[in-house]
């Protein structure tokens, strides 16, 4: 026997599903739909056939952001024992534990579906603003007679990530217009608006386009500028509106572009601009140097104090990727020191510099973004925190706990997070950095650990002493596949009507093996009648198989998901001995008759001068006149009971 129900949502902190909701906790729940009675196959009678039922959603993951979501649901079914394809016209019931579904009958939370020729059934999901409230999963259940099929759909908070302008690529161009730049940052949308300012006035870049929330490209507008000059600007980006019609921030990148006209065949080396202008005293920062006649025999030194040569990534004519040497050891002076960039070519003599162009150890310190957000409370997990200005050694704290360091770079982070206690609710903190050399501190963002939700889905109850009262029966007991935040989680305490089961056994991340303890309840009973007149009958004790997540306290019910059978559950009548007798006017002959009630009786009779009889009516004839005692005891194989009256013999004359 297979229980099965449909399940509710879990509020606080992860997973959307189809069919069979995720529950416990005490988060806020989306109550499944009601259970209804699912019709045969049209033009067929209810079959003992088993399904292999698939659901298909056109989405598995929905943004809470994203106000209101419509998923198309599509279900195949095929026959277990020969893989026969649904026939045309089956009907099958299909739910959802949040949002409405439509189908050909109608709109609610469990709609009949009809497979076409194709062997195909559908509908739509649809989920508006209140189901998307809190994350979670959702889950849709299609079911033929005895059988289901499920989808998951995840509901998650996908994080707006903050508007930022990180870079720009390429730096230089020339005043003609027409370079086609790329704008790196994060938070991107459209349509955005970008403007170049600086000793050119204000112009506005030309066919501005978002490709994406951390790219945008657009192209230079001409300027006039003489020749052999060059003019530093900045770019200024106003984003576009937020989903609810709100104006964009804006934000501005200083020095991002260089319009230079060189002067007719020059090949002088120059420097025109820097990026970034800071990082670590660790050094491993990536910086772009542009200017104007590079070649591949450059060298570049960092120039605090020894000549300390930077590794070189690549050259072109008018930009150099580098990466910037330690300011420790021999180059220790240059720790949390502007230092000048010089450009060398050992072939042609030429040199150029940038004076005090580069801070260590200094310049804007934030947090941009964090990836992940969130984490089961088991850890594990790596994370990277994004950003500028980190300069090991660091500590990093996320929701609460601090964390275990991995690696280190100016705009990086990677931690390890650490497990923690909680109990079964999220448990959120903001992510804070703090360099420890210099003390400096910064939080932005939360970061939240997770607990692991059991959802119990079906208990599987058939087999040897299948219901048995006295305990001691082996069921398994079936849930959603383990996900993030949502499943069996070792350890696990099953109770079952309240009672631990034993011998708790992970079979699969979705399945568990369990031995029923004894029923310690009360089986109700109802009227009913046999041959031996009106009893009473015990009825099956359906009762709740709870699973307890023992490490957060996390629990989820099947209601009525086991049940246990009466050890009789036959019609009993209780047991009441009672008789009559009768004989002729001065008779010593006396005639007894039975009527006691029960079922099965055996009969044990006293007849009070010292013989007995075990029929169920006897005749008894005395040999003495005299008031005789006589008992009648009845015995059901459980119940006995006795009853007595005073026999007069011989039996007088009225």
């Amino acid at each position: 026997m297979r229980a099965f129900r449909s399940l509710p949502l879990r509020g606080a902190a992860i997973l959307l599903t189809l069919a069979i909701a995720v529950s416990g906790c005490d988060s806020d729940d989306v109550t499944g739909p009601a259970q209804q009675q699912v019709p045969p196959p049209t033009g067929q009678q209810t079959s003992s056939a088993t399904w292999n039922i698939t659901v298909n959603t056109s989405a598995d993951v929905v943004d809470l952001n994203a106000g209101a979501a419509q998923i198309q649901v599509s279900v195949t079914a095929r026959r277990a024992d020969n893989n026969q394809s649904v026939a045309p016209e089956t009907t099958a019931l299909l739910s959802t534990t949040a949002g409405l579904l439509t189908s050909e009958s109608g709109t609610a939370d469990s709609v009949p579906i009809e497979f076409d020729v194709g062997g195909v059934a559908r509908a739509t999901l649809t989920l508006n603003a209140a189901d998307l409230t809190s994350e979670g999963v959702v889950i849709v259940r299609a079911q033929i007679e005895g059988s289901f099929g499920s989808a998951r759909i995840q509901l998650v908070n996908v994080p707006v990530e903050a508007f930022q302008l990180l870079d720009v690529s390429p730096a230089v161009g020339p005043p003609s217009g027409g370079t086609t730049v790329t704008i790196i940052g994060t938070g991107f949308r459209s349509p955005a608006q970008a403007t170049l300012s600086g000793s050119i006035g204000t112009l506005a870049l030309e066919n501005v386009r978002v490709n994406s929330s951390t790219r945008i490209t657009a192209q230079t507008p001409a300027v006039n500028l003489p020749s052999g000059q060059n003019s530093l600007v900045s770019i200024t980006v106003e984003n576009g509106p937020d989903a609810q019609g709100n104006p964009g921030a804006v934000d501005t990148l200083a020095g991002a572009f260089t319009y230079t006209r060189s002067s007719a065949g020059a090949t002088t080396l120059k420097v025109i601009s820097f990026s970034p202008t800071f990082g670590p005293n660790e050094g491993g920062t990536q910086v772009s140097i542009i200017g104007e006649g590079f070649s591949d025999s450059v060298q570049v030194f960092f120039d605090g104090g020894p000549l300390i040569e930077s590794r070189i990534l690549s050259i072109t004519p008018t930009r150099i990727e580098a990466i910037t040497p330690a300011a420790t050891g021999p180059n220790a002076a240059s720790a949390n020191s502007p230092v000048s960039v010089r450009v060398i070519d050992p072939i042609s003599g030429q040199s150029a510099t940038a004076a005090e162009s580069y801070q260590y150890g200094g310049g804007a310190f934030f947090i941009s973004s964090v990836a992940p957000t969130e984490d089961e409370y088991l850890g594990g997990t790596l994370v990277t925190v994004f950003g500028q200005g980190f300069d090991e050694p660091v500590a990093v704290e996320m929701g609460n706990e601090a964390q275990q360091i991995i690696s280190v770079t100016g705009t990086e982070v990677v931690v390890r997070t650490v497990p923690v206690r909680i109990a079964c609710s999220p448990q959120t903190g903001p992510v804070r950095l703090t360099n420890i050399e210099t003390a400096q501190t910064v939080q932005n963002l939360n970061f939240s650990y997770v607990p692991v939700d059991p959802v119990v889905v079906s208990v599987d109850q058939s087999g040897p002493n299948d219901g048995n009262p006295g305990g001691g029966q082996t069921i398994e007991i079936f849930g959603v596949p383990r996900t993030f935040g949502v499943g069996f989680d070792d350890p696990v305490r099953v109770t079952i009507d309240g009672v631990p089961a034993t011998g708790v056994t992970f079979l699969s991340d979705d399945t568990l093996r369990v031995t029923t303890p004894a029923y310690t309840g009360n089986f109700q009973t109802e009227p009913c009648f046999t041959g031996g007149g009106q009893g009473t009958r015990q009825l099956p004790a359906v009762v709740n198989v709870q699973v307890i997540n023992l490490n957060t306290g996390c629990n989820d019910v099947l209601v009525s998901g086991f049940t246990y059978d009466p050890a009789n559950p036959a019609c009993v009548v209780a047991v009441d001995a009672a008789f009559n007798v009768s004989g002729d006017p001065g008779s010593f002959t006396a005639s007894f008759f039975d009527q006691s009630t029960g079922s099965g009786l055996t009969y044990n009779w006293n007849f009070g001068d010292g013989t007995s009889s075990t029929d169920a009516n006897p005749v008894k004839t005395y040999a003495l006149p005299a008031t005789y005692t006589v008992q009648l005891t009845v015995f059901d194989g459980t119940t006995s009971d006795t009853a007595t009256r005073e026999v007069v013999i011989p039996f007088p004359i009225l």
